[in-house]
Order: C-alpha cells, then structure tokens, then sequence
C-alpha cells in the first residue's frame, strides 16, 4: 500500500513541513471544482486567512469524502 508519506519522501518532501487540509463544502463543491475548474479553485485556495496555513512549507489538500473520510 502507497502512503501520503511514501509520496511525500518520493519527492523530498518532509512530512513535518506538510499542513493536511480537507476542505468543506459550505462554500463550493471541492472535488467537483478541482476537476472541472482548476482555476476557480486555485484562486479559492488563495484567499485563506493569512494564518491558517501557519508554518507550513507545503499544503496537501483533501476534498470531503463519505462522512469523515477525505479523498487526496
């Protein structure tokens, strides 16, 4: 089984530099606007208070998947 680690460390990216996100969907279908509207959704993304990402070097971003679980 592949782990967000194994990816991570794959691509010299230190778990410890990593903020996991998962997204709601109050403000806009995620999963569905990442797929269809990439851009929409980077402009989304962009627009996060200015602390909330706090410390870290990288964001990994997850959509709501079927009651707690997300998709990468």
């Amino acid at each position: 089984m592949l782990s967000l680690h194994d990816i991570l460390n794959h691509y010299d990216v230190k778990p410890n530099d990593v903020k996991l996100v998962r997204h709601g969907n109050k403000e806009m279908p995620i999963l569905e606007t990442f797929q269809n509207n990439r851009v929409y959704f980077e402009c989304y993304q962009s627009f996060q208070s200015p602390n909330k990402f706090k410390g870290a070097k990288h964001i990994a971003v997850f959509a709501p998947g079927h009651k707690t679980s997300a998709i990468f």
